[in-house]
């Protein structure tokens, strides 16, 4: 599996891209898509601040670049060592992040997002 970047520099590649109509269901839909990602990744980081969580993250990113710039270069061995650790780290991960799974789930639970009662409640008891 190789990676290909597209040519930037061709008056084709600017073209096809600037071709798009912004205001199709498609784009809107990305953009929504985008958004969304976006929102659940800024909370995730939110609910791991200041805990272990993050420089774990940190040490997983380097794993992925690692990956990633060893197949760029060709290091056929190394990039197949990181699929590796990257497939079977799924697993390690749920098993190192169990607190803060357990956390955030509680965290999701909590919210009145979910059960708008529980919103009521809690207003009129302040």
């Amino acid at each position: 599996m190789s990676i290909s970047l597209p040519n930037v520099f061709s008056l084709e590649h600017w073209q096809e891209f600037f071709s798009v109509d912004i205001f199709s269901w498609n784009f809107f839909v990305n953009i929504l898509d985008i958004l969304v990602v976006w929102f659940i990744l800024y909370k995730l980081i939110q609910l791991a601040r200041g805990t272990k969580a993050l420089q774990l993250f940190k040490g997983v990113a380097m794993f992925i670049a690692t990956r990633f710039v060893a197949e760029l270069i060709g290091l056929h061995t190394l990039s197949w060592l990181m699929d590796q650790v990257i497939t079977y780290g799924v697993i390690a991960a749920i098993v190192i992040f169990q607190p803060e799974i357990r956390r955030g789930l509680e965290h999701l639970g909590r919210t009145t997002f979910f059960n708008p009662s529980k919103n009521k409640k809690n207003k009129t008891s302040k």
